[in-house]
C-alpha cells in the first residue's frame, strides 16, 4: 500500500477543483529528517499535523470584554481595562478595580515607563489616564500640552512616553519619566510621505511611525529635537489595522495595506517588509468585512512562532517557523462550521499565557492540556489534496488508512461497586451533613453530583444541593446552592452564591428546557477571586463574579433541600441523587469532566468529602473520606424505596471512544459525503487502525478529516490503497 502525502504546507481558497486544502484548528510541523521506510531516517512523514491549543477559565471580569492588557513583569501582576473600568490581575486570578475611565467600548492602548518611573499610560482615543504603579491610583491627564483629539496609541523610549494624534501625522512626547506633564511643543511629524499616523510602537530600541501609506523609523537624535528619523528608513506599506501589529522575535507582524488598496500580512525585518501571506490567502482575507477591525496577536507554541490574525468573522494562523496558514475557530456546541477564535488580547502573567475573550470577560489560561475551548468542542479539519490518475482516468481507492498517533481516548465512566443512588421523594425527604469545619469553605472550592430529576417538579425552584447561613433581617448571607427551575417535563439549571450582606449573584446556565427523567452531572466552582462557574455534563455554561464579599460559610450541607437556620425545610428536590463531593480548589474543566466519569480518586489530596449512596439500608450516608456522614432524614415509615439504581455508569463520557469523520469528494472538492466514523482507539489502545475500506471510484478524490472529541491530535500522513 503506497503511502500518499495528502497535505503539505499549501491551502486552497479561490478553486476548488485546483487546490481544496485547507487547515482547521491545526497546524504542519515539517519534519528534518523523513526516511520514507528507509532505516536512514528516524522520521516517517515529512510533514506531521497537530491540533491547536483549548481554553482553560481562569477568571472572569463580567459580561464586559477586556479592551487592554499590560504586563508589569517585575510587579508580576497584570493591569486591564474591562468597560470604563480598570483593574489589576495577580497570579491567583484575584482582580483589584482601580478606577474608572471616561469610555467603555472600543480597544485601548496601554505602556509603561518601567521600574524608574511607575507610571502606566492609557489611552482610549477620549482621554489619557496615568496609573501611578507604587499606589494603584488612577489620574485623568489634564495638562495642556497632551494631543487633542485624544490618542488611540501609545509606546515608551528612553525616558518618554509617546502617543499619536489621531487625523494627523504628528506624535506627541511627555515630560521625561512623567505622563502627567506633556510641552504642546514637544511634538514632529511623519513626513516622509504626509498621511495619516495611526499608532506609534518600539522596536530594537527604534521608534516606527505606521501611517496609512508608509512606516517610518526614528530613533533618539541624542540633542535638542529628542527624536530624529533614520535616513532611507521609510517603508511604502500602509498598516491595515491598528490592532493587528504583534512582535515577532525581532521582527514585527501586521497587517498591511499596500498602494494598490489590498490587504496583506506582512512582517516587517529592520526597515524592509515583506508579505508572509500567500496569494490564496490573501484572496481569502480580502473578501472579509472590516479589515480595519482585525486584531491579532504572536506567541510561541512548542518551537513555533504563531502569529493570529482575527476578523469580525474568520480567525487565520499563520506559523512562522513552517511558513504555513491554517484557520482557527471556536463554537459553542451544536454549532458549525466554527465561527472566529474566542481569542482577542493575548498576555503573559508569570510565564503563564493567558487569552481574553472577544464576546465577554472570560480570561483564560492559553492550555495544550485542554482539548476544548472552555468546555466548547475544538473542531480540528483537514480538506486533503486532490488524488487522480494522470490521465484522469477512473481509480478505485480499495482503503484508506490514516497514521495517526491512537489509544488517546478520555477516562470513561465505569460503574461504582455498588451503583446505588438516592431517591428523594420532593415532599419531606432529605439528607443533612451537621456542619463541619472541613465544609465551611473559602473559594476555591468546587462540589458536584449526579442528579435524576423525576417528572414535574413541585417547587419553581428546587433545591439539588445548598449550604445555607441566615443573617440579620432573614437573609440568606455567605451560602451556595446548586438548584433547577420548575418544570412540565424539562428544566432549567443554575447555581447560586450570597454575599456577607445577602446579595445574589446567580449563574443561569446557557441551556433550557432539558428533558427530566434523565441523569445529569451538576458541578459549581468557586475562584479565589470568587468566581462562580457551573457545569452541566461537565460543559462550562456560564460564570459571573460574586458581588461583595464572601466569607467562609459555617452552616450544614443539605441535600434535596433549603434548609435556613430556624426555619423549615423547603423547596424539596423530587428525584434521584448519586455521587456528590466536595474538593478544596476550584477545579478545571477537564478536572471535573475527569472526575464526573470515574470514581472518587481517594488520594486525591484536593477530595474532602465522597458521598456514593451505596449503604443500601439505614439513615446514615457515609462520607467516604471519613470527615462527616450525613443522616437520611423522614425515610423510615415510608413507602418510596430509600435505594435505587445509581446513574448509569457503562455510558462513555465524551472522548471515551474517539472517532476522526472520514467524508470524501467525488467532484474535486466542491461537495462532500460519504460520512464514516473512525475509531481512532480507546486510552491505551494504541494498536488500533484506523481506516476505511472501499472508498470507491473517481476521476478525482478529496478526504475531508474532522475530530471534534477532547482528545490529543497529532497525524503523521495517509496511505491509499488504489487499483
Amino acid at each position: 500500500m503506497p503511502v500518499v502525502p495528502l497535505w503539505d504546507e499549501g491551502e486552497g481558497y479561490r478553486s476548488f477543483p485546483i487546490s481544496r486544502q485547507r487547515r482547521l484548528n491545526c497546524y504542519i510541523e515539517q519534519r528534518s529528517s523523513f526516511s520514507n521506510y528507509s532505516i536512514q531516517g528516524p522520521d516517517k512523514t515529512p510533514i506531521a499535523v497537530y491540533g491547536t491549543h483549548g481554553l482553560t477559565l481562569f477568571t472572569n471580569t463580567g459580561s464586559t470584554p477586556v479592551r487592554g492588557v499590560r504586563t508589569i513583569p517585575y510587579l508580576n501582576v497584570t493591569y486591564f481595562v474591562a468597560g470604563n473600568t480598570v483593574y489589576y490581575l495577580n497570579t491567583n486570578g484575584n482582580q483589584t478595580a482601580i478606577g474608572t475611565i471616561n469610555s467603555a467600548t472600543g480597544l485601548v492602548g496601554m505602556t509603561d515607563s518601567g521600574e524608574n518611573g511607575l507610571q502606566l499610560l492609557i489611552v482610549d482615543g477620549v482621554n489619557g489616564w496615568i496609573v501611578n504603579l507604587s499606589n494603584n491610583s488612577l489620574t485623568m491627564i489634564t495638562s495642556a500640552g497632551f494631543p487633542v483629539p485624544a490618542p488611540t496609541t501609545c509606546t515608551f523610549l528612553g525616558g518618554y512616553f509617546i502617543v499619536n494624534q489621531p487625523g494627523s501625522g504628528e506624535f506627541f512626547w511627555s515630560q521625561v519619566y512623567n505622563g502627567l506633564i506633556w510641552n504642546a511643543l514637544q511634538f514632529a511629524t511623519a513626513e516622509y510621505d504626509p498621511n495619516n499616523l495611526l499608532a506609534v510602537t518600539v522596536n530594537l530600541g527604534q521608534l516606527l511611525l505606521w501611517c496609512e501609506r508608509t512606516i517610518e523609523v526614528w530613533t533618539l537624535s541624542g540633542d535638542s529635537r529628542i527624536f530624529a528619523r533614520i535616513g532611507g528608513s521609510a517603508v511604502q506599506w500602509g498598516l491595515g489595522s491598528v490592532y493587528s501589529i504583534a512582535f515577532f522575535g525581532d521582527n514585527v507582524m501586521y497587517l498591511a495595506k499596500n498602494r494598490m488598496g489590498q490587504f496583506q500580512v506582512a512582517m516587517l525585518q529592520g526597515t524592509t517588509s515583506q508579505a508572509v501571506s500567500t496569494a490564496e490567502v490573501e484572496y481569502d482575507l480580502n473578501m472579509q468585512g472590516a479589515p480595519q477591525q482585525a486584531t491579532a496577536y504572536s506567541y510561541l507554541y512548542y518551537g513555533h512562532m504563531m502569529y493570529q490574525i482575527n476578523f469580525p468573522n474568520k480567525s487565520y494562523l499563520y506559523d512562522g517557523t513552517s511558513n504555513a496558514w491554517s484557520e482557527v475557530g471556536s463554537s459553542p456546541l451544536g454549532t458549525y462550521p466554527p465561527g472566529r477564535h474566542y481569542g482577542n488580547i493575548r498576555f503573559e502573567l508569570n510565564s503563564v499565557p493567558y487569552v481574553c475573550d472577544y464576546r465577554n470577560g472570560n480570561i483564560y489560561v492559553a492550555d495544550s492540556a485542554n482539548y476544548t475551548d472552555n468546555g466548547d468542542p475544538i473542531i480540528t479539519e483537514m480538506d486533503l489534496k486532490h488524488v487522480f490518475e494522470p490521465g484522469l482516468g477512473y481509480q478505485t481507492i480499495d482503503e484508506f488508512q490514516i497514521d495517526m498517533e491512537t489509544g488517546v481516548g478520555v477516562q470513561g465512566i465505569t460503574a461504582p461497586p455498588n451503583n446505588d443512588a438516592l431517591f428523594f421523594d420532593g415532599l419531606t425527604q432529605y439528607v443533612n451533613i451537621p456542619n463541619n469545619a472541613a465544609h465551611n469553605l473559602l473559594g476555591p472550592f468546587t462540589v458536584m453530583l449526579w442528579m435524576y430529576p423525576a417528572y414535574n417538579l413541585q417547587f419553581a425552584a428546587n433545591i439539588i444541593l445548598a449550604q445555607m447561613n441566615s443573617g440579620s433581617g432573614g437573609l440568606l448571607t455567605n451560602s451556595w446552592a446548586i438548584k433547577i427551575s420548575q418544570g412540565a417535563g424539562t428544566y432549567t439549571p443554575s447555581v447560586s452564591l450570597s454575599n456577607s450582606v445577602g446579595g445574589v449573584t446567580t449563574v443561569n446556565f446557557i441551556i433550557s428546557n432539558v428533558p427530566e427523567l434523565q441523569w445529569h452531572h451538576m458541578a459549581i466552582t468557586v475562584s479565589s477571586s470568587n468566581l462562580i462557574t457551573g457545569y452541566f455534563d461537565a460543559v462550562n455554561l456560564g460564570s459571573a463574579s460574586l458581588i461583595g464579599s464572601f466569607t467562609a460559610p459555617s452552616g450544614a450541607i443539605t441535600i434535596s433541600c433549603a434548609n435556613v437556620p430556624g426555619a423549615s425545610p423547603t423547596q424539596f428536590f423530587n428525584g434521584t441523587i448519586d455521587d456528590f463531593r466536595i474538593y478544596n480548589a476550584a477545579l478545571t474543566p477537564a478536572q471535573i469532566a475527569s472526575a464526573s466519569s470515574s470514581p472518587p480518586g481517594f488520594n486525591d489530596p484536593n477530595l474532602v468529602s465522597a458521598y456514593e449512596f451505596s449503604e443500601g439500608s439505614g439513615t446514615t450516608a457515609i462520607d467516604l473520606q471519613g470527615v462527616q456522614n450525613g443522616t437520611l432524614t423522614n425515610y423510615l415509615g415510608t413507602t418510596n424505596p430509600t435505594y435505587v439504581g445509581g446513574y448509569p455508569g457503562f455510558n462513555p463520557t465524551v472522548g471515551a471512544d474517539p472517532k476522526v469523520m472520514f467524508s470524501t469528494s467525488r467532484d474535486g472538492g466542491r461537495t462532500f459525503g460519504n460520512e464514516r466514523q473512525l475509531a481512532i482507539g480507546k486510552l491505551g489502545g494504541y494498536y488500533n487502525k484506523c481506516f476505511a475500506l472501499g472508498v470507491g471510484c473517481s476521476r478525482d478524490f478529496v478526504a475531508k478529516l474532522k475530530v471534534s472529541d477532547p482528545i490529543k491530535r497529532a497525524f503523521a500522513n495517509a496511505q491509499l490503497r488504489i487499483r
